[in-house]
């Protein structure tokens, strides 16, 4: 055990006195992400040209102020089907419906409440909803000040959800997060993984190493061990890093995912990222014990990584397993049960199989790293 531990301080103390390999692996990846999401929220959530609004019984009077007020609204005819309504206003179809009493403003002694259905999770019927509702609050004041005074209530607003924010923030969540956690573990395994056996291979200097009177396989393990903590915590610097720009890919129209998450399912996510970093460190070690310089090491992950992501994939398309026995798959249960938690749906079963599974393999890949080491042809191949 003692020349397990100083085999991976050796590894921990080449990265932490290098300035520019720390940054890249623990800094670098939460600044990226901050930044390429900002300028995507940008973007993705510009406002849309025209507000789509559906309509019922829309007195003549305040369509003229809202054309007044408001550029671009397109007006459509509301059915009456609030469900088929909700599932327009979900599929973005339309960005709000209103809907007022065939009889509003006739009698002003029964004014019925207004009716706003409304989509939180898209940002231009978020916007018409906040525009609408601020036009009505004046509509209602002018109402009342002239007929009644200010004290009198004529009518409320009763404001609907298309979809409950957070159920529909998971979902989202969902099929983005999986994919970039995955992708970015896997940047920061290629990031150390080769430099550490291959470079050493390519430098000489693993020879020296390797006739110590030190066990190859306890060399093999304090490599390995070194190397899973720095991919974890290179995964830890994306996901926060994704944590803090979620907001701003949302365009700030929801909560942000720090609100709609508890403890629980932070801690199942970084047991995904242990276990999955596990899986993908020893696999890229493999692949550079064979490679003869990082070059050639990195080369031999690159299959691995195109694999990966296309995985990773199955998260953004909606994919979702149906048998259990599919959790036992490395990379694809760990997406899978990301996607579980991101959407509030997580198996207890699924996080078992997925967890044991996981440990099962990276044994198995560490049993073979380690008979790698003890090839000479393997070691000492140039």
């Amino acid at each position: 055990m003692k020349h397990i531990i100083t085999i991976m301080k050796k590894e921990l103390i080449r990265v932490f006195k290098d300035p520019r390999l720390a940054f890249v692996i623990f800094l670098f990846p939460a600044l990226m992400l901050y930044g390429m999401y900002s300028l995507m929220g940008e973007f993705m959530f510009k406002q849309p040209e025209t507000y789509i609004i559906e309509t019922q019984n829309l007195p003549s009077s305040l369509k003229d102020i809202l054309d007044s007020s408001i550029e671009n609204i397109e007006y459509k005819e509301f059915d009456g089907d609030i469900d088929n309504a909700k599932v327009r206003l979900k599929n973005k179809e339309v960005d709000l419906i209103i809907i007022f009493d065939k009889d509003f403003l006739t009698d002003l002694n029964t004014l019925s409440n207004v009716q706003i259905i409304y989509n939180p999770a898209s940002t231009g019927s978020s916007t018409i909803y906040q525009m609408m509702t601020s036009i009505l609050d004046t509509f209602k004041k002018a109402i009342q000040e002239q007929i009644y005074g200010s004290s009198f209530e004529i009518f409320e607003i009763e404001s609907i959800l298309a979809v409950e924010e957070e159920e529909t923030m998971g979902q989202i969540y969902s099929s983005i997060l999986p994919f970039l956690i995955i992708t970015f573990l896997f940047s920061g395994v290629t990031a150390v993984a080769p430099e550490s056996i291959a470079g050493e291979k390519e430098r000489g200097t693993i020879t020296t190493l390797l006739v110590t009177p030190i066990k190859r396989s306890k060399i093999a393990l304090g490599k390995i061990s070194a190397l899973s903590i720095l991919a974890i915590l290179s995964a830890v610097s994306s996901f926060i890093g994704l944590i803090i720009s979620m907001p701003k890919l949302m365009g700030g129209m929801a909560s942000g995912i720090e609100n709609i998450y508890n403890i629980g399912d932070y801690l199942i996510v970084f047991a995904i990222l242990i276990v999955t970093a596990l899986i993908l460190v020893s696999l890229v070690a493999i692949m550079s014990c064979f490679a003869k310089n990082t070059k050639e090491a990195s080369m031999y992950s690159m299959p691995l990584m195109i694999i990966s992501m296309a995985i990773s994939m199955t998260s953004m398309i909606g994919f979702k397993a149906d048998n259990n026995l599919l959790f036992a798959i490395p990379l694809f249960n760990s997406i899978q049960l990301l996607s579980e938690v991101f959407t509030f749906n997580v198996n207890t079963i699924h996080l078992i199989i997925t967890v044991i599974s996981n440990i099962i393999f990276t044994g198995i890949l560490i049993y073979v790293l380690t008979k790698m080491f003890d090839s000479e042809k393997i070691m000492f191949s140039k």
